[in-house]
């Protein structure tokens, strides 16, 4: 997972890696620094201001630059999905387990020299009905105070109000006239207008519907098949547009006035394509894939359409042979391995 923050003037991007993750900087794509070493892998991740939050096998770890700040415990499976209300409260799902965290809790208690870590006990689980499956996406919709939306693989939405800790409502509309019900993979908030909220389907179905009334705004299809990733795009005088991320390495990037597909991106990336997200204000794309590759796409050509800015590619598998190449300051590393081909880091 990848995600993207804006401290002051200047924007970052947190990048998983394994056991660790790195932040680098959107200008250049340039490494500010690296994360602390972990013993586990991280199954999710999510950045809240300097902090960032990561998903391990069992706990849920904070962490700024490389200091724990604290360690939640309470999920018996490993936490795949994360999201949080401003800085008041998280959501953790693993499967059908879904726990609710007061993050503000982060930093109250006294660290003592002789003590290594603080823990975090969850506020309470929420009540899922057997109905609705396991939790595959969460957001919060902007102006809904201590609300969050839960998309299930049945296909289910629903809002909760986390103060309260009850389910407010349960969403029909994008079920209508749906003979087979499919997962929910992803959500996102469109931005500017209130109450929309834009839901991404294992089928590749889109819908954007209408949190308040409760009906469905605009529908599309996705011919590349499940839909990876949401994100819209923002600015003055920036056109309607939201990109959507393929398994195949494909975004497509949608007209959201004329309700039709403006551009398809093939082969973005090598592999699935994990995470495709617009920086705020900026005609600029942040997309990663599974190849270990972040790449930047900029929106500034007289068509609209987007082309490659900068990039910062990784060895996609297994390294079997390296060794430096080139002349005398041997600046350059050849490398290969299993399953991609031989290329040269700078």
């Amino acid at each position: 997972p990848v995600g993207p923050v804006t401290l002051g003037d200047a924007d970052f991007l947190v990048a998983s890696v394994g056991r660790g993750f790195h932040v680098f900087d959107c200008k250049h794509l340039r490494m500010s620094y690296i994360g602390p070493r972990l013993n586990e892998k991280i199954r999710a991740m999510l950045v809240i201001g300097e902090a960032v939050i990561t998903s391990l096998k069992h706990d849920i770890v904070a962490w700024h630059k490389l200091t724990e700040l604290g360690r939640f415990k309470g999920h018996t499976k490993s936490p795949t999905v994360l999201a949080n209300v401003g800085t008041a409260f998280m959501v953790s799902a693993a499967g059908s387990e879904v726990l609710l965290w007061r993050l503000s809790d982060i930093g109250l208690k006294d660290k003592s020299v002789e003590e290594e870590r603080c823990v975090y006990e969850p506020l309470t689980k929420l009540e899922m009905t057997e109905d609705f499956g396991d939790c595959t996406a969460a957001c919060h919709p902007p102006t809904y105070i201590h609300k969050m939306l839960l998309g299930s693989s049945t296909g289910a939405l629903e809002l909760w109000n986390l103060r309260s800790q009850a389910r407010i409502h349960v969403f029909r509309s994008h079920l209508a006239g749906i003979t087979t019900r499919c997962a929910v993979t992803c959500l996102a908030e469109v931005p500017n207008v209130l109450d929309l909220i834009a839901v991404g389907f294992a089928n590749g179905r889109i819908v954007i519907f209408h949190g308040k009334e409760d009906r469905v705004v605009m529908e599309f299809e996705q011919a590349q098949g499940r839909v990876t990733s949401l994100s819209f795009r923002t600015g003055a005088g920036a056109p309607a547009h939201m990109v959507s991320g393929a398994p195949n390495g494909t975004f497509v990037v949608w007209d959201l006035d004329k309700r039709r597909a403006h551009h398809i991106r093939e082969d973005a990336h090598h592999g699935p394509l994990s995470t495709a997200t617009f920086l705020p204000g900026q005609p600029l794309l942040i997309t990663s894939g599974r190849d270990n590759a972040i790449r930047t796409w900029i929106f500034d050509t007289a068509d609209g359409l987007p082309r490659l800015l900068r990039s910062r590619i990784g060895c996609p598998g297994a390294v079997r042979k390296m060794s430096f190449y080139g002349g005398k300051d041997d600046r350059e590393l050849l490398v290969g391995g299993a399953g991609f081909a031989a290329g040269v880091v700078p």
